[in-house]
């Protein structure tokens, strides 16, 4: 890629200096440099500030010998490109100490001869100079219009991602944040904006926060001025880019959700009404499901769940919200949504104990959304690792059902109203014994070990919950009862 400024190898290899004869420092020819100086005063090298060719008749070293000793070593903290003495005039003998510290600082080392015109030399050079830098202006110029032409033409990210990789001879990604694969690579980076890391990728936001993305720029050199202008002026037209975007994807996912809503609803929907809903969705075979995401503490991610859902399924999805809760309808079979909720998880967009995934069986008639929706909810509460399926859930399942009918709520409802009520006047914790005793298989020292109370005060509180509902623990009846009241509150919760 080209530099806005020389190189010492270019510097060396034009007309003015062919009469040079390099003795050292070969491996730092590539340096840059935008000055070129004489030193022929004592404190000559103090005025030195980097990416200079200092050159030298020795003159400044006739009255110290030490201090010749010491040109390199200090041409190099100085962060000089290059150094040049003029021969058989003050500096003598050029010993093989130079040279090795040439070589050791990787600073090109090079002899002039006696006759070597400064004026002339210097002119050349900056003449030169500015020559390079007229190209390298032109050359940001020609780019700059071809980036601006892009935004003219309304091309979109990729189209923008190639034309700025093209110009600055660099690998150019665009790192969605809501895909894996972004999030392993930008894993590599250091989070600091342009900072260039021991894998040669620079990284840098596109926006404010994560949700805009990143661009990873891979190169084998730290980059210069043109290429950052030009990575900078890419992110702006990406940032355009995504705010006519953002519309587009805000009203979509709107009229998805009112969709969603549509039917959940209840209302009786005409035939025609679902077939046109497959045709918008795009939907094909006869499996979807739903996926309920229940939040923990306040602790809520649905912007986020949503875009890495919709940057991560190639079809289109519904979703709704019930409170902070979100449920999301997919068009996947189960194993299409483990997938999706694997990868989630990857995304650490949240901890394990933050939210609990319930998933619903699939099916093929979307008039079944309200059935699928509540499988997902109940599956939710009985999530204790990332996601639930209500398929695995065995009895509970019928249980759940039980709980559902309306004759058998009146009975159960019967059993918890006394223990709600009793709690309520005397502040107790009856409805959360019952529900731990049920919990823990009726396990008396578990379920105390569980309440942090004494074995004798867990035997106080079930007896206190026999004589309110006149059931007992013992007896079938009363087992059957308690096991949907336990159930009851778990949905109640």
């Amino acid at each position: 890629m080209e530099k806005i400024n020389l190189t010492v190898q270019e510097v060396l290899s034009s007309d003015y200096l062919k009469e040079h004869k390099l003795i050292g420092g070969w491996e730092g020819l590539g340096k840059e440099c935008n000055n070129m100086v004489t030193l022929e005063t004592p404190d000559g090298m103090n005025w030195v500030i980097g990416k200079e060719i200092v050159v030298t008749a020795g003159y400044a070293f006739t009255h110290s010998e030490m201090d010749k000793y010491d040109l390199i070593r200090v041409a190099n903290e100085k962060g000089a490109a290059a150094v040049g003495i003029k021969t058989g005039r003050y500096f003598g003998e050029i010993d093989e100490q130079l040279i090795r510290q040439a070589n050791a600082y990787q600073i090109p080392l090079f002899t002039l001869p006696p006759q070597t015109n400064y004026t002339t030399i210097i002119n050349e050079f900056y003449d030169a100079l500015f020559n390079k830098r007229n190209q390298y202006l032109l050359h940001m110029n020609e780019a700059y219009y071809q980036l601006l032409s892009l935004e003219i033409k309304g091309v979109g990210i990729t189209e923008i991602l190639e034309e700025v990789s093209r110009q600055t001879g660099c690998r150019v990604d665009f790192m969605n944040p809501y895909l894996t694969r972004a999030q392993l690579e930008v894993g590599i980076m250091r989070q600091s904006s342009g900072r260039l890391n021991r894998t040669g990728v620079y990284y840098y936001p596109i926006g404010k926060d994560y949700r805009s993305g990143h661009l990873m720029v891979k190169c084998d050199e730290p980059l210069n001025e043109f290429q950052e202008n030009c990575i900078k002026y890419a992110i702006a037209l990406i940032n355009n880019v995504q705010k006519a975007e953002e519309y587009v994807i805000y009203s979509k996912g709107e009229l998805h959700k009112l969709i969603c809503e549509l039917i959940l609803s209840g209302y009786d929907l005409s035939d025609s009404f679902y077939q046109n809903i497959h045709k918008i969705l795009g939907w094909r075979g006869q499996n979807f499901g739903a996926i309920y995401f229940q939040w923990v503490d306040g602790t809520e991610r649905n912007e986020d769940v949503r875009r890495f859902i919709e940057s991560n399924l190639s079809t289109n999805f519904l979703h709704s919200m019930d409170g902070e809760n979100l449920v999301v309808f997919v068009n996947l079979k189960r194993e299409g949504i483990t997938k999706l909720l694997v990868e989630l998880d990857q995304m650490r967009l949240f901890t394990k104990g933050e939210v609990m995934i319930g998933c619903s069986t699939t099916s093929g008639d979307l008039r079944s959304f309200s059935r699928l929706f509540q499988e997902a909810k109940l599956s939710s509460k009985e999530s204790d690792g990332l996601y639930a399926f209500y398929e695995d859930l065995g009895i509970r399942r019928l249980l759940f059902s039980m709980v559902e009918d309306e004759k058998i709520n009146e009975v159960v409802d019967g059993v918890l109203a006394p223990i709600d009520h009793y709690d309520s006047d005397h502040n107790s914790h009856l409805l959360e014994t019952l529900l731990f005793f049920v919990n823990h298989n009726y396990n008396r020292k578990e379920t105390a070990k569980a309440l942090f109370i004494h074995v004798e005060t867990l035997r106080y509180r079930l007896q206190k919950i026999e004589a309110l509902t006149g059931h007992t623990f013992v007896d079938s009846d009363g087992l059957l009862l308690y096991k949907l009241a336990a159930e009851k509150i778990k949905l109640r919760s």
